[in-house]
């Protein structure tokens, strides 16, 4: 039998300092070594970098998710964490992505502040993130 999957959802502020290249360099190395990780811990799920916010969803089994938060969550790149959704899921939302990576045009600011509790602001977020990966998974190459 399978092992239960799980969602995790966070928003964090970003904390690399340096020019605007110097900070896509940064972040574009975090993003590699994610995959790295991810692919070997069967994680998958999609980040967000706008501005001062980084915005993760991560999907997998339970002790893969545990390590991951700890690691992430341990990455003085990255401050102020704010859990928005830690939940058991039926399915993947995120397909085989190890980590899509989401410009910030593609997820309308809106998304970021929707109205409600905290459950229904995730909910939201996830909503957007996985109707953009499906938009680009569906694109023609």
């Amino acid at each position: 039998m399978a092992e239960p999957l799980y969602r995790l959802l966070y928003r964090s502020k970003v904390a690399i300092l340096g020019t605007t290249e110097e900070v896509r360099a940064e972040v574009a190395a975090i993003l590699a070594g994610a995959r790295r990780h991810n692919a070997a811990a069967g994680l998958t799920g999609a980040l967000l970098h706008e501005g001062a916010t980084f915005t993760q969803v991560l999907e997998g089994e339970l002790p893969a998710l545990e390590e991951a938060y700890d690691r992430i969550s341990a990455d003085l790149r990255h401050t102020e964490f704010e859990l928005m959704q830690f939940a058991l899921v039926p399915e993947r939302g995120f397909g085989g992505e190890a980590l899509a990576f989401l410009a910030p045009a593609e997820l309308d600011a809106a998304g970021l502040a929707a109205p409600g509790d905290a459950a229904d602001a995730a909910n939201g977020v996830l909503r957007r993130m996985a109707a953009i990966l499906g938009r680009q998974q569906a694109a023609p190459g």
